[in-house]
């Protein structure tokens, strides 16, 4: 039963990692979204996005006996996968030629042309 207080107390301190860092995230978006510089993400790519900011930001919110450089690095990653989602676009194709990935499926007809592979 103590494991579940664990559990919460993670995604606790996670919440207010994510939630301090929101003013970068907001400020990226403006810049992406006027820009239309994002690639479109399909469900995996998703999911990677968001596991890697839950951990990147989540293991130095929940463990303040990292070395501070270790810390920094990561949460800097944490960010970056927050802030600019097209990391995780591209961490998903690399997985995919590593083939530990299935294929993507066909991409949208309605999606930019210039961001279709």
């Amino acid at each position: 039963m103590h494991y579940i207080d664990d559990i919460r107390l993670f995604f606790d301190n996670l919440v207010g990692s994510i939630a301090s860092a929101g003013c970068i995230w907001f400020c990226a978006w403006a810049i992406r979204r006027k820009g239309e510089l994002d690639y479109p993400l399909d469900l995996p790519a998703k999911i990677i996005r968001w596991v890697a900011v839950a951990i990147l930001m989540g293991i130095p919110a929940n463990f303040p006996e990292l070395p501070i450089n270790t810390a920094r690095i990561l949460i800097f990653g944490g960010i970056a996968f927050l802030a600019w989602p097209n990391f995780a676009y591209h961490l998903t194709r690399f997985l995919r030629w590593c083939r530990l990935l299935p294929a993507a499926g066909p991409v949208a007809p309605d999606g930019p042309q210039h961001l279709q592979m």
